[in-house]
């Protein structure tokens, strides 16, 4: 088990590289690996793993399982800025907000505009328990780990997959 007791309160660690997780995260920060209470949302002090268990958990960071509890996280590479990505509503429109539109996930105030990042570059639609991400016919084009996505056909964006607008290239981060 991979809880241990401290006063009150238990430590967790990821299965998979024993970094420190706490107790209501989904994904370890560390390496992406999906955590395996959030497979089936009960936590690690309310039942023991056995062998067989674990190998049905033992899922490699780059999933594109997504939790209904899970959160979204862009994080720039240049700079180590972390983007949230609010998932209120099924479709989020990511790229940058002009005078007279208005999008989701504003890229403007991290050189945007320079970087070649269109006003509706992508859309990131979240599914039943994965997320699509797609090319809106952007101008400078989106490429997902190197791929360049044709406009309009949705792919499945998975944990610490490079997502690039335009020049502007992200880290795909699920918590």
């Amino acid at each position: 088990m991979n809880t241990v007791l401290m006063g009150s309160s238990a430590s967790h660690r990821c299965t998979n590289c024993n970094a420190p997780c706490r107790p209501d995260d989904l994904y370890c920060l560390q390496c992406g690996y999906i955590l395996p209470h959030a497979l089936n949302g009960q936590s690690d002090e309310t039942r023991h793993f056995n062998s067989e268990q674990n190998r049905a958990a033992d899922l490699q960071w780059g999933t594109g399982y997504f939790h209904y509890r899970a959160r979204l996280f862009l994080h720039m590479m240049a700079t180590g800025a972390v983007i949230p990505v609010p998932l209120n509503s099924p479709s989020v429109i990511v790229g940058r907000s002009t005078d007279t539109s208005t999008v989701d996930v504003d890229l403007t105030r991290f050189n945007g505009l320079a970087l070649g990042v269109s006003r509706r570059h992508v859309r990131i639609d979240r599914q039943r328990d994965y997320l699509q991400v797609t090319d809106l016919n952007s101008a400078n084009g989106t490429f997902l780990n190197r791929d360049r996505l044709e406009p309009g056909v949705p792919h499945t964006l998975r944990n610490r997959a490079v997502l690039q607008l335009g020049s502007l290239i992200l880290r795909v981060q699920f918590a």
